[in-house]
């Protein structure tokens, strides 16, 4: 029997009991990208019978964040221009739909984990899960007053989870509506004051309101010291709310750690012994590459290689 099937990202259950690491605050599923019929049947019944694991609890792989529910209310506008692309292969597409995700996940947004503390230089392109499986973006009254008036100055949104974003420096007075219907969704957070939003979000007590305070304190200075953030992007948190926090879900390609396997690719049991006719490859081994104590790098390519090599 050879194990080639993709790992576990189909099945929330096993993720919920697999991938439960010291190092990275997870609690809870991810969002897939993808097919989802990799739900880890085969190496549960490995698992089963004996077989070890290794890295079973390290990081999915993902380089992917949009927001847990996706909008469909507005409008899709395609673009009739072929030097208009998406994703180098796809005609480009503009919609509404996606500004919660960049209003949550955008460069020059601060965003926090589920313990109130910022994470990540917001300006790089892939976030490492320092974030856990979700995290918050935070804008003020004053900042969706602005994009209402003058639209979006930065944008980031999910090439593959997403539609293809919207325009900049394009009015966007629907963004009032659009944000009631995220909290009506529960995918936006609103709160008059910073305590409350972090009460709200069941933070440590003074750890978003440290946060921001700190954010501001940089954004002044013109530097990010913390995490070398691109200064072009440091826009500070208005003094009075209301607030909101845009809740902005990790989505994986698929899961990395899974069984033991040998340089023959032999399935181990927990002696370190092969187990007799049992081999696995790609997805269902690519622990043995790494450590739980990283994440899966912020480029692509790695992950593929394996499954070729292995395969």
């Amino acid at each position: 029997v050879i194990s080639a099937t993709g790992g576990f990202a189909g099945k929330q259950e096993m993720m919920g009991e697999y991938i439960d690491n010291e190092y990275f605050p997870f609690d809870g599923g991810w969002g897939v990208v993808g097919s989802t019929q990799n739900d880890g049947k085969i190496i549960q019944s490995a698992i089963d019978i004996g077989a070890a694991t290794y890295n079973i609890n390290m990081p999915p792989e993902w380089h992917n964040a949009a927001t847990p529910i996706l909008l469909s209310s507005q409008e899709v506008i395609a673009s009739d221009d072929p030097n208009d692309t998406h994703n180098k292969f796809l005609p480009q597409a503009y919609s509404l739909n996606d500004l919660p995700t960049i209003l949550g996940s955008s460069a020059n947004v601060l965003q926090v984990n589920k313990l109130g503390e910022r994470f990540n230089a917001e300006s790089i392109q892939f976030r490492g899960p320092n974030s856990g499986n979700i995290f918050y973006g935070i804008q003020s009254q004053a900042s969706l007053d602005a994009i209402a008036e003058n639209g979006l100055t930065s944008q980031r949104y999910s090439g593959f989870v997403n539609i293809g974003g919207w325009y900049l420096n394009d009015p966007i007075p629907e963004v009032y509506d659009i944000v009631e219907e995220c909290i009506d969704l529960g995918i936006c957070h609103k709160a008059d004051t910073l305590e409350e939003l972090e009460s709200m979000l069941n933070m440590p007590e003074g750890s978003l309101t440290a946060t921001v305070e700190r954010y501001n304190e940089l954004c002044e200075k013109g530097v990010d010291d913390d995490f070398g953030k691109d200064p072009m992007y440091l826009e500070s948190i208005a003094e009075e709310g209301p607030y909101y926090a845009f809740e902005i879900q990790e989505y994986i390609y698929n899961t990395l750690g899974g069984l033991d396997v040998n340089e023959d690719l032999a399935v181990l049991n927990e002696a370190g012994e092969p187990i007799p006719g049992l081999y696995a490859v790609g997805n269902d081994c690519t622990g043995v590459l790494f450590t739980n104590e990283n994440v899966y790098p912020s480029y692509g390519g790695i992950d593929m290689s394996w499954c070729y090599t292995s395969g």
